[in-house]
């Protein structure tokens, strides 16, 4: 049986729901529907998902009291525009001030510093697919051993030549198993994936939303950002928050 583009698929050896995105000859492309991960497998694993379910997952508990605040803004630029729309139904639910993009992995460093330019963000989010690629597991120190990873790291460098101070602009980057520490080299604040574990769709935008939330007079709580995501598999420097208290007198 040959599966069209689009269909949801899963495989024998793993429990979790993928989209079929395109075939690169006898090579079936997937994307995880819930975790930002790319990867190729012979078309001859896949399995329909029509029975199965996916991973389920709950939002965290996070603060969405609209108290006297002006929470940061959040630009959060996608490589994938399915994660990107389920993005930003996240950062409406907490009510957190954002605009997204779409935009390929490859093209982030080329468009970066414009739309900061235009848009004024407090956090850039950075993320979409990403991977090991297969054979070259063990070299987890070799950036050409990683999908996407150096296009993240070139997009954040550009900021950082634009912005260069860590408290001024944060960024949160990567995806599933990506170079963390090239990331982090580079400028980021957070990045995954320091043990390069997949990393689910969320937790870029529930690192984003903390900060957002967070009392720029406040150094995040590292440890207990990281816990509120669905793997813990981000990592990060210590970074204040970007809200700011609103007094009017009453």
């Amino acid at each position: 049986m040959r599966f069209n583009i689009g269909d949801e698929v899963t495989l024998g050896s793993s429990n979790l729901i993928f989209r079929l995105i395109d075939y690169n000859q006898n090579k079936a492309v997937l994307s995880g529907k819930s975790f930002r991960l790319i990867k190729e497998v012979d078309e001859n694993e896949l399995i329909s998902a029509r029975f199965f379910r996916d991973v389920d997952y709950s939002l965290p508990q996070l603060n969405r009291i609209d108290t006297k605040v002006k929470k940061g803004r959040v630009l959060h630029i996608d490589g994938d525009e399915y994660y990107l729309n389920r993005a930003l139904q996240i950062y409406k639910y907490y009510k957190i001030p954002t605009v997204g993009y779409h935009i390929q992995e490859i093209r982030m460093k080329d468009v970066i510093v414009d739309l900061i330019k235009k848009h004024e963000p407090d956090i850039v989010v950075l993320t979409g697919h990403d991977g090991l690629i297969t054979g070259k597991e063990d070299k987890l120190y070799d950036e050409t051993s990683y999908r996407y990873s150096s296009y993240y790291r070139d997009a954040v460098k550009n900021i950082r030549s634009f912005r260069p101070n860590l408290d001024d602009l944060i960024i949160v980057s990567g995806a599933c198993q990506s170079y963390y520490e090239l990331l982090i080299d580079a400028g980021s604040n957070f990045a995954s994936s320091p043990k390069r574990d997949y990393i689910h769709l969320m937790d870029p935008v529930i690192i984003a939303t903390i900060i957002s939330s967070s009392s720029i007079n406040e150094w995040i709580d590292l440890r207990a950002t990281i816990e509120k995501t669905i793997t813990k598999h981000i990592g990060g420097l210590d970074t204040r928050g970007k809200a700011r208290k609103i007094y009017d007198g009453s």
